[in-house]
C-alpha cells in the first residue's frame, strides 16, 4: 500500500502498531464534535466540496 524509503519510519510505524488510535490523551476535537450525526456531517462536507470545486471552475455535470 505505501512505500517507505526510511527504515526508521518503517521501525517507528512498527513500534507504534496499532497505538495511535484513541490513545492520545490530547485531541483536537471540539467538545461539540459529536453533537451532529455522521450523516448530516457528510452532506456539509459535500456542500462545502461542491462550492470550492465550482469556485474553481470546475463543470460538475
Amino acid at each position: 500500500m505505501f512505500e517507505f524509503n526510511n527504515k526508521m519510519n518503517e521501525e517507528k510505524i512498527d513500534e507504534i502498531g496499532e497505538n495511535h488510535v484513541g490513545t492520545s490523551a490530547e485531541t483536537p476535537l471540539r467538545s461539540d464534535a459529536f453533537d451532529i450525526s455522521d450523516k448530516e456531517k457528510i452532506n456539509r462536507i459535500q456542500e462545502s466540496v461542491k462550492d470550492i470545486l465550482l469556485t474553481l471552475g470546475m463543470d460538475l455535470t
